[in-house]
């Protein structure tokens, strides 16, 4: 029999003079305190351990089921240090708990510290509990803070994505154990070399999963567990689908002692702009289907309609801007400083440095910036956006705005530039996932140079978008997207004003580029850093 069962509630007065209202707030500020992500184990029981530990003459005021529902349901959550150390969540309630609450409060802790995590907690409640019903208050939290409240949609709610981290531990359990330490050192190496074709495509969930490697060396049991939880629940989308997906290629290939023009050649292949994460079929019609119910849940048909961005779209990191005016000081002294030597008429050589230094040490003083455009094949592009505002983000990342490259880049006539020639640039733009502190692993750092006169000239189709930059919850039917942004057309292409040289890290197409600074000091960019 349940203790609940053994000591009905009782009615009194809401005054209780057992220190209940600093339990309660403690208990609230215990949750309120913390910032995600929490986890569920397998303690259970916990409403009643709690009313079994409250001094009998009052266990009938407590046996309520408001209360004893709390503790089953939030007592069993815990925090993860970085260490892989769990931390029950009513832990931080015990420093300054009456006597009343702490055996109860602490019962719940010791049992909870031995129990196992058994998956990520995700609630999209405003209110854990009830705080009160009729004149009775309860163990409660009124307020759930923003950074614990999971974000459902129509195609995902809490339930299901908890399932779906439940499913990601197992599978990347499974990838650590088939891809050993060594192997995806290896394959990190080989990555960070540039020798692959679009490498940086891959980069980013690579080191992640190196990193964990290197993070649960030498760890064992609960500790190893706690720390794989705590990977799932922080990765980025698809990071812990490693087996699925090309870094699984590139770390199977390794593993099996290919040589490494093998491994090149196979991975060359598969991240074929024209096939990576790109279907290879027409849509079946299940797919168009599916693609019509989620797109009409989401109310996001309108967001298909894409038009060639305007430099208001977009965040700018450097726009052009008129030398100071300030008059300088008449000297007083200036006929005594010795003459320069004579002008020898050789230019001194360009500077060479990364774009992390350039950006660092020579944008802030650039009031004119001018790119020498030769006559190669590379990476031109145009960033566009959504026609209509207001309309569902289709997009990862917090704005509607994305970018577009040819597979086997572009000459410059194809743009509208003389090759040959300095050009002036309009504006420095990075990619849309780096704007305001905005962090993406699976997308690499890049800058677009926008140039003036600038536009695809040969532009005739096409979404203006892949794939690979849209949101989870329309990967399921990118057959569909693809079919649709083949014959798609994005508007305004006379008036785009973000188009220009792409730059991007660990990516050797379009370095190095040639700057003039103020019309004088010029600079050669020959990575990103």
């Amino acid at each position: 029999m349940f203790a609940s069962q053994i000591y009905p509630p009782v009615r009194g007065t809401t005054d209780r003079g057992d220190g209940y209202e600093v339990a309660r707030d403690l208990v609230a500020a215990a949750v309120t305190h913390q910032t995600g992500p929490l986890f569920v184990t397998d303690a259970t029981g916990l409403g009643d351990l709690f009313l079994s530990k409250i001094p009998a003459a009052s266990r009938g005021v407590y046996s309520c089921r408001s209360c004893l529902r709390f503790f089953d349901k939030y007592g069993p959550l815990v925090t993860i240090s970085p260490d892989g150390k769990t931390s029950p969540l009513l832990s931080r309630a015990l420093l300054k708990m009456p006597d009343h609450f702490r055996p109860a409060i602490t019962a719940i802790v010791n049992r909870v510290a031995e129990a196992k995590i058994t998956g990520v907690f995700y609630s999209d409640a405003r209110t854990w509990g009830e705080p009160k019903t009729g004149p009775w208050s309860h163990f409660a939290v009124p307020v759930v803070p923003l950074v614990l409240r999971f974000k459902p949609t129509l195609l995902r709610n809490c339930e299901q994505a908890m399932a779906e981290r439940k499913e990601e531990f197992g599978m990347l359990g499974r990838a650590l154990a088939e891809f050993p330490r060594e192997v995806a050192a290896t394959a990190y190496k080989v990555l960070q070399s540039e020798s692959l074709y679009r490498s940086e495509k891959v980069l980013g969930v690579c080191k992640w999963f190196h990193e964990l490697h290197e993070t649960l060396k030498g760890k064992r049991g609960k500790t190893r567990d706690a720390l794989l939880w705590s990977a799932v629940a922080s990765a980025p989308t698809g990071f812990c689908h490693v087996k699925s997906s090309m870094i699984g290629t590139l770390l199977t290939d390794i593993a099996a002692g290919f040589p490494f023009n093998d491994v090149k050649k196979r991975f060359d292949e598969k991240m074929n702009p024209t096939k990576y994460q790109r279907p290879q079929a027409a849509p079946k019609a299940g797919n168009v289907a599916r693609a019509e119910k989620i797109f009409a849940e989401l109310n996001a048909a309108g967001a298909l309609e894409r038009r060639f961005a305007k430099m208001t779209d977009v965040e700018r990191i450097w726009t052009p801007r008129r030398a100071s005016s300030v008059p300088q000081p008449k000297s007083v002294f200036g006929h005594l400083t010795p003459h320069a030597p004579p002008y020898s008429g050789q230019e001194p050589p360009p500077a060479t440095m990364t774009f992390e230094k350039f950006r660092r040490v020579v944008l802030p003083d650039a009031h004119r910036i001018e790119l020498f455009v030769d006559g190669a094949r590379t990476g031109y592009s145009a960033m566009v956006t959504a026609v209509r505002k207001g309309v569902p983000n289709l997009m990862q990342w917090r704005d509607p705005v994305s970018w577009y490259v040819y597979s086997q880049g572009s000459l410059p006539l194809d743009w509208a530039l003389r090759p040959y020639q300095w050009h002036d640039v309009t504006a420095l733009v990075l990619k849309p996932h780096q704007w305001a502190g905005q962090h993406f692993p699976q997308h690499s750092q890049g800058v677009l140079f926008a140039l003036k006169g600038c536009h695809d000239v040969h532009y005739s189709s096409g979404g203006g978008f892949f794939p690979e930059q849209l949101k989870a919850e329309y990967r399921e039917v990118r057959a569909t997207l693809e079919s649709y942004v083949a014959s798609a057309k994005i508007q305004d292409k006379y008036e785009a004003e973000v188009c220009g040289r792409l730059l991007q890290a660990g990516n050797a197409n379009g370095w190095p580029v040639q700057l003039k600074i103020n019309g004088q000091f010029k600079v050669n960019l020959d990575r990103w850093d």
